[in-house]
């Protein structure tokens, strides 16, 4: 066996250890005589080989080097773990004469060879036999370690504690398990307890007991400090079903029901763990079934997660009525462990309740309980029941890699089941190619149609080679080519057995198949190389600049161009090239300047031409702008300064040039650098380069200073430049904007003192300046007819967020008294007023009391938003002082927010108001079903439901609620029964007799809606003939949840329609997560869109 030790690699250990069992000398034999030569090396006290082969052969999981080297660290008799006395594994596992290996992929400590597990699974106890002690007793002296108390708050804290400490979260989750082999827990009573007591390590402790993803609790990545806070030794010792503790405890008077942060007393940890001893015990000392907390109560959780014995410790049934049967048997069904026995134990139960009613739920939960699915059907099969495969159940099972055709085959066996083409059309857009093959092998006549194929390749490529191998006749179109190299989980496999299944040379790889890959690839597309290697072959003049394009323009640039580099090592970089780096795709992406840098680098022969810097300009940042500079350029021309969106890039392209004399370049430079400047020395800086000879100053120049908010350099300079210049009022009117604005008019001012101050100057000082910047305009006002309503009205709610509206228009009708307040005026006060500042609309109320201000139009301002308190006391001040009418009322029907502006309207009486327009507008708008409470509470003699009203609601793009609200006011439930459900709505109103007209608004809003296509398959079998909108692709982009379902139903029913360039824009602009694959099946569905 030493000699074994030395063995280089794993063929020849077999080989060795087939040779030593094929001569007269057993495997055992050999096994046993290294155990004897380990132990003799001992010296009383068990070396580092024998301890660490009693961890590796009694640990309930493999251990990781870090932990192992941790493990045997520890020194039971300290109170606190020392780092300094861990030690190299590797010459513990040298010691241990061959028997151990270390996993290279996950690092884990191993026995080497399948002979060595089953004999130490054999012999352990005899060579190890305090081995469960002693891991115990290690474990819980680590545990006690003082820097591991209390719980950690965030999941980087744990990780970090637990990088620290790698052993703590075997140690948490396992020395309970090693406590209660044999009379370890008798023997370390002492040890046990005092850890128990110490409330902080165990708060510790817990918390890495919860990790574990055996849990359901258990989420990667995240962590919730309060799911561990409250957990007692009790708790633990439940968990772990360690009898002789709990009890030790309980007699210490330990609350046999104390609870945890969730409420959860231990006697549901024993129930959770399946502890049945643990069960008993605590049931005996007084333990409580019923719980209150926001998990399920103990009897609940043990149908779900237990064993139907326990089921039976705690009084089985009999306290829970048929009403229960239903939640009973679908808790039942999620059972990991005794889901058959569990779900067989509700059904004998109840055996008067009607299975139909429960049928479909359970039937459901049992398929999608990987672990027990299969014991549950048959078990329901053996009792009779005929279970039919429909959509539901292949949807779950196709997504179950594991185990969902075992569970097919059980539901197979039952026989005479006919099975459509939805079933296979379902499976094929699953995950599970084995589920598929059972369904192709149970009904074998099954034949799909040759556009099976691209929906397979987007889930896998064992699905797509499941498919293509089952159907011989299919003929694959280059067409189809094109579509298939677009889905990005295709590899080489796939394209071979498809080039191998199409007739030879009617498939090629041309410049669309590579183009259509690229386009395709979000992380570098595994299949590119393979259409390379066939496409260059077949290629003469090296990559074309559309393929080269194709690839800058994709979302792993760089990556796609060193695979082309690796076919093309000299391929030549064009303007048309570079320009697809630089410029703007969509709002979201950038230019990509490092594929500029890595372009440029790979060709520095290229020279950049005028357009594409003059494009550069425009888009590009500093840096990257700097960079290009560096390469080969041309000089600066006008269209290029004219570009130029910042200063600094100003700058620096006005560098490249040493003397600039032409008059327009001349002057775009001084223009840009004057408007965009943040301060006096970087206009000076820039326009400093131009010679004085060259240098135009005009009305234009003075604008463009006067245009900047930054500093009021830009107008000193100008002044300073020009002496003779002539300052306009429309210069005063620019200047009036932003910040500085007052400094800016004062300076102005001071070469213009007589210079009158216009409407125009006025509007823009109370829009965008500040209150001393209005008082100067005004104290320069001569003709106090420049202060107009128009002025007014914007002093009343203009669009800069002023605090002091109030202050603006004190100073304007102080100035004009007689300026008359209008009905802009108080429109746009009434604007600022909904969003809560009313001192405008105040102050103007109060101002002129005997004028009635708020007629119809500025009310309604008052009813589109929500209201605030000050708000609605104005309204109900002034509202009795007008004529309600029918438009103000359907103002307040369809304010977006609130309910509140109706109920407000519907407290004065307006009955013959009524009709039913209002109350479609009512449920066609957001909150409807709020909106609708209200009508019913203060009006219900004008709630009347017809087929106008429910078609309305159907159509609402604000989604169901009405609908339902309806259909709770035609049908009212019982109090004990739920309410209605979206879904339920829709299908109860299609169901009506006589059937409504489905119309295209309804198809809309069914589609944004997230449920599964079942209501939508529906509508389009009621009407067909819909179209794929622009407010359908909306729909189907916003439904996070079913949107890419949703559109492919969709497609299917319009196969030969084309899909509008208003909708496909829709679709490329949308943002959401679902639009991305929604515009791939556009892109399939019209195979002649153009990317771009």
């Amino acid at each position: 066996m030493s000699a074994i030790s030395k063995v280089p690699n794993r063929k020849k250990l077999n080989q060795a250890l087939e040779s030593i069992a094929s001569g007269g000398y057993s495997l055992d034999d050999g096994y046993n005589d290294t155990m004897k030569r380990l132990k003799a090396q001992s010296s009383g006290m068990p070396t580092d080989s024998i301890i660490l082969l009693s961890f590796v052969t009694h640990a309930s999981r493999e251990l990781t080097v870090s932990e192992l080297e941790h493990a045997l660290a520890i020194e039971v008799d300290e109170s606190s773990f020392d780092t300094d006395n861990i030690s190299d594994l590797r010459e513990a596992i040298d010691s241990c004469s061959g028997l151990l290996e270390i996993d290279p992929e996950d690092q884990k400590v191993m026995l080497v060879h399948h002979t060595a597990k089953e004999y130490f699974d054999r012999t352990k106890e005899t060579h190890f036999p305090d081995a469960s002690a002693m891991i115990t007793e290690r474990c819980l002296a680590y545990l006690s370690d003082g820097n591991l108390t209390g719980p950690c708050q965030s999941y980087e804290s744990y990780s970090l504690r637990v990088a620290s400490f790698p052993f703590l979260e075997y140690a948490a989750q396992n020395w309970g398990f090693h406590a209660s082999q044999g009379e370890v827990q008798r023997t370390l009573s002492a040890n046990i307890l005092a850890f128990l007591r110490k409330t902080s390590n165990v708060a510790c402790s817990a918390q890495a007991l919860l990790q574990s993803p055996d849990h359901r609790w258990y989420v990667h990545g995240s962590i919730e400090p309060q799911i561990s806070q409250g957990i007692s030794g009790l708790h633990i010792c439940a968990w772990f079903g360690l009898l002789l503790t709990a009890t030790q405890l309980i007699e210490e008077e330990v609350d046999v029901n104390i609870a945890d942060h969730n409420q959860r007393g231990p006697l549901w940890y024993a129930v959770y763990n399946r502890k049945k001893e643990a069960v008993t015990l605590l049931l005996k000392n007084g333990a409580e079934i019923s719980t209150d907390g926001p998990l399920l109560p103990v009897f609940e959780e043990c149908v779900r997660s237990s064993d139907p014995e326990i089921v039976k410790l705690l009084g089985g049934f009999q306290n829970y009525n048929a009403d229960c049967c239903s939640d009973m048997l679908k808790l039942a069904a999620q059972n990991p462990h005794y889901g058959a026995g569990m779900a067989e134990l509700v059904l004998d139960s109840y055996p008067n309740v009607l299975m139909k009613e429960i049928y479909e739920e359970f039937i459901l939960s049992s398929v999608a309980n990987h672990l027990c699915a299969k014991s549950i059907l048959s078990m329901l099969i053996n009792r009779g029941w005929k279970i039919p495969i429909d959509l539901n159940i292949i949807r779950v099972l196709s997504n179950d890699i594991s185990s969902g055709a075992d569970i097919l085959k059980c539901l197979l066996a039952q026989g005479g089941i006919k099975l459509d083409a939805s079933i296979f059309e379902a499976a094929a857009s699953g995950m599970s190619s084995d589920v598929m093959g059972e369904l192709l092998d149970y009904q074998p006549g099954f034949k799909f149609g040759v556009d099976i194929l691209p929906l397979t390749a987007e889930v896998n490529e064992e699905m797509f080679l499941a498919v293509l191998k089952r159907h011989p006749h299919f003929e694959v179109t280059q067409q189809m080519l094109d579509r298939l190299v677009r889905n990005t989980t295709l590899r080489s496999a796939a394209m071979e057995a498809l080039f191998e299944h199409a007739p030879q040379g009617s498939l090629k790889i041309d410049d669309r198949i590579i183009i259509s890959s690229i386009r395709a690839t979000y992380c570098g597309s595994p299949l590119m190389q393979w259409l390379l290697t066939r496409y260059v072959d077949s290629q003469q003049g090296g990559i074309p600049e559309k393929i080269l394009v194709a690839a800058v323009e994709c979302d792993d640039t760089i990556r796609m161009l060193s695979i082309i580099k690796s076919f093309e090592p000299n391929f030549r970089v064009t303007s048309r090239v570079i320009l697809a780096a630089i410029t703007f795709r969509v709002t979201s992406t950038p230019p990509k300047i490092d594929v500029v840098e890595w372009l440029l680098q790979h060709d520095p022969h290229y020279e950049i031409d005028e357009d594409l810097l003059t494009e550069a300009l425009k888009t590009v940042s500093y840096d990257g702008i700097r960079m290009l500079l560096l390469h080969k350029t041309p000089r600066p021309t006008l269209p290029m300064f004219s570009a130029c969106r910042d200063l600094p890039t100003l700058e620096l392209l006005v560098t490249q040039e040493e003397c600039i004399s032409d008059p327009d370049i001349v002057d775009v430079i001084t223009e840009t650098a004057l408007r965009l400047g943040s301060d006096e020395e970087s206009i000076r800086r820039v326009l400093g380069r131009i010679p004085k000879q060259h240098m135009r100053i005009t009305p234009a120049t003075l604008k463009s200073a006067a245009a900047n908010t930054s500093t009021i350099g830009a107008v000193q300079w100008v002044l300073d430049h020009d002496p003779t210049l002539e300052v306009t009022p429309s210069v005063f009117e620019v200047a009036a904007h932003g910040c500085g604005s007052l400094k800016k008019m004062e300076l102005l001012a001071l070469r213009s003192p007589g210079v009158k101050m216009t409407e125009e100057v006025l509007l823009t000082v109370c829009d965008y300046g500040d209150i001393k910047a209005l008082q100067w305009v005004l104290d320069r006002t001569e003709d106090i007819t420049q202060i107009t309503s128009r002025v007014l009205a914007v002093a009343a709610g203009g669009r800069s967020c002023k605090k002091d509206n109030v202050g603006y228009m004190k100073l304007l009708t102080a100035r004009n008294p007689s300026v008359a307040v209008t009905e802009e005026v108080m429109i746009r006060a009434c604007r600022v007023a909904k969003w809560r500042n009313t001192h405008s609309l105040v102050w103007l109320l109060a101002e002129y009391p005997h004028q009635q201000l708020l007629s119809e139009a500025p009310m309604a301002h008052l009813f589109r938003e929500g209201q605030s308190p000050p708000v609605v006391e104005i309204v109900k001040q002034y509202l009795p002082e007008l004529s309600i009418t029918s438009a103000l009322l359907a103002t307040a029907a369809n304010n977006p927010f609130s309910e509140k502006p109706l109920e407000l309207l519907l407290s004065f009486d307006v009955k013959e108001l009524f009709s039913e327009s209002l109350l479609i507008l009512v449920v066609e708008s957001k909150k409807a079903a709020a909106k609708l409470n209200v009508l019913f509470r203060l009006h219900p003699e004008v709630v009347g439901v017809n087929d106008a009203v429910l078609c309305a609601a159907s159509e609402s793009r604000h989604g169901p609620g009405a609908l339902q609200w309806l259909i709770g006011f035609l049908e009212p439930r019982e109090p004990n029964q739920p309410p209605i459900s979206a879904q339920e709505a829709i299908i109860w109103y299609l169901n009506r007799d006589p059937p409504p007209l489905i119309t295209q608004e309804m198809i809309v809003a069914s589609a944004r809606e997230p449920w599964d296509t079942e209501v939508l398959a529906l509508l389009l079998r009621r009407n067909p003939t819909f179209t794929i909108s622009k407010e359908m692709a909306e729909a189907v982009c916003s439904n996070w949840r079913f949107g890419e379902h949703q559109f492919r139903v969709l497609l299917n029913h319009n196969k030969h329609i084309r899909v509008s360039d208003e909708a496909q824009s829709v679709v490329f602009k949308s943002r959401t997560k679902e639009a991305t694959m929604i515009y791939k099946l556009l892109m399939e569905h019209n195979d002649d869109i153009d990317f771009r």
